[in-house]
């Protein structure tokens, strides 16, 4: 009984238990981190998550569309293929 009354107070926002437990590394990073690994870090995370959605409109979750679709383009490619080798 103990045991879920924990993890229920451990939940709850503003309790002692939901305090992130490396805050108090934030500032020994911060002042080690030089700013061009900040200024490369945030690039890289823009870039993932751009591309990210970008795959996200491109491929939208139906597997069978999306095989069918790559099919399709594959035997598009073999026509145009064997048409210019004749």
């Amino acid at each position: 009984v103990l045991w879920l009354v924990r993890r229920r107070t451990a939940r709850l926002p503003g309790s002692a238990r939901s305090v992130n437990f490396y805050d108090h590394y934030q500032p020994l990073f911060a002042a080690f981190t030089p700013p061009w690994a900040v200024t490369f870090w945030t690039a890289v995370a823009g870039s993932t998550q751009r591309l990210g959605m970008l795959a996200g409109r491109i491929y939208t979750g139906d597997g069978q569309a999306y095989l069918l679709t790559v099919f399709y383009y594959f035997v598009a490619v073999y026509m145009v293929c064997a048409a210019i080798s004749f």
